[in-house]
């Protein structure tokens, strides 16, 4: 299945190997150098057209943190994976505060990050087949109507 996965890091070479890596894996991939720009571009857009971001942490002009933060305002379904070069234990909980889906750190493996998009693109479809679910039953769908039956 393929997924729309935004990606964010300003560091060219590693924005060009994780964008390039989820097109591999049949994925439709935006890319962004500054989280600034990426954050105009996902507020064009509805929070049903964005499946994933990936964003790197230590960017220019607003860092992956106060991404996140602005993020859970606008597309607050959406899964938001964190990559850092600096990780810290200070960092990670301030992450997830901020209701950072994952947190890794680089360098990382290719499978590793795999298995964190897949676990992550699951839990995103999970989250649109119970809004769905909901609105069905809340507009009174599944009801049997005017069922007739003799036993």
């Amino acid at each position: 299945m393929s997924y729309n996965i935004i990606v964010v890091d300003d560091d060219l070479e590693m924005n060009s190997m994780t964008s390039d890596f989820l097109i591999s894996k049949g994925h439709n991939v935006t890319s962004f150098d500054l989280a600034t720009k990426a954050l105009a571009f996902i507020k064009t857009k509805s929070a049903d057209e964005i499946d994933l971001i990936v964003s790197d942490i230590s960017m220019p002009e607003m860092d992956g943190l106060e991404f996140a933060d602005h993020l859970r305002q606008v597309v607050p379904d959406v899964p938001v994976i964190l990559v850092t070069a600096f990780g810290s234990i200070e960092t990670a909980i301030e992450a997830t505060k901020k209701g950072v889906f994952d947190y890794i750190i680089k360098p990382f493996k290719l499978n590793e990050f795999s298995i964190v998009i897949d676990r992550a693109l699951h839990f995103r479809q999970l989250k649109k087949e119970n809004e769905s679910l909901k609105k069905q039953v809340n507009t009174g769908s599944h009801q049997f109507g005017q069922i007739l039956g003799k036993s």
